[in-house]
């Protein structure tokens, strides 16, 4: 997944991007990143994810089916109730990457 330039730096391998970068524009929009990271700390309804988040829940459906098309989420049926959590590998990862950064000033 990274590969070494001359310089020594490492770089990620084309193939990584490839991956990754659908990903990174889906969760791009700031309601579905924080969409994503509810989902990863416990899976959530529309109606949960609208009160928490204060959006309408036609918003939050629009958007939980945008990640649905990309892959990023899973949907389960509980009763009546619908239920999404995150699946995609890389969209996991890249959140909790955003979580270990938080707080540090931008700094890589």
């Amino acid at each position: 997944m990274i590969d070494k330039t001359l310089t020594g730096r490492p770089t990620l391998a084309e193939t990584a991007c490839q991956r990754v970068a659908p990903v990174l524009r889906v969760l791009g929009h700031a309601d579905r990143l924080r969409m994503a990271d509810l989902l990863l700390r416990g899976e959530m309804s529309v109606a949960d994810l609208a009160r928490t988040l204060k959006l309408a829940p036609n918003a939050v459906s629009q958007h939980l089916n945008i990640m649905l098309a990309h892959g990023i989420l899973q949907r389960s049926r509980r009763g009546r109730c619908v239920i999404y959590s995150v699946v995609h590998p890389a969209a996991k990862t890249l959140v909790r990457c955003m979580w270990r950064n938080a707080g540090r000033g931008g700094r890589p």
